[in-house]
């Protein structure tokens, strides 16, 4: 009987998946799900960071301040003559942005342009080895 080397019928059916594979498959399906099940909420989430945390405050011509929530609001400070001013508690998240556009347009690809010396035409060699 030979020792060593290729065996007929040894080691894993082609084809065949490993357990861990088959778990972490399963295990991301389930986030998969549960993520979907709250999208909505997980995007605005998202573009909230993105756009950052604000509220719209109203000064009054006597020199009070409110906050705002309501469109009814906005519309009768303005009619009054109040002034609306939007203030930022939370500034803008670039990073958060760039990652939403990524997510939905993809990443953009990097492109290198490759030059010789002096900005002129690159030569490329291949040395074989006989």
């Amino acid at each position: 009987m030979p020792r060593g080397g290729r065996q007929p019928g040894a080691g894993r059916p082609k084809g065949s998946v490993e357990r861990k594979t088959v778990e972490k498959t399963a295990a991301l399906e389930l986030i998969r799900q549960r993520v979907c099940a709250r999208i909505g909420p997980v995007i605005e989430a998202q573009l909230d960071e993105a756009e950052g945390s604000r509220c719209l405050v109203v000064r009054s011509p006597h020199g009070g301040y409110r906050r705002v929530t309501d469109e009814q609001q906005i519309e009768a400070a303005l009619a009054a003559g109040e002034t609306v001013l939007r203030i930022y508690q939370r500034p803008p998240n670039p990073a958060a942005f760039v990652a939403l556009m990524n997510r939905i347009f993809g990443t953009p690809a990097d492109s290198v342009k490759l030059m010789g010396p002096e900005g002129g035409n690159l030569t490329i060699r291949i040395k074989k080895p006989w």
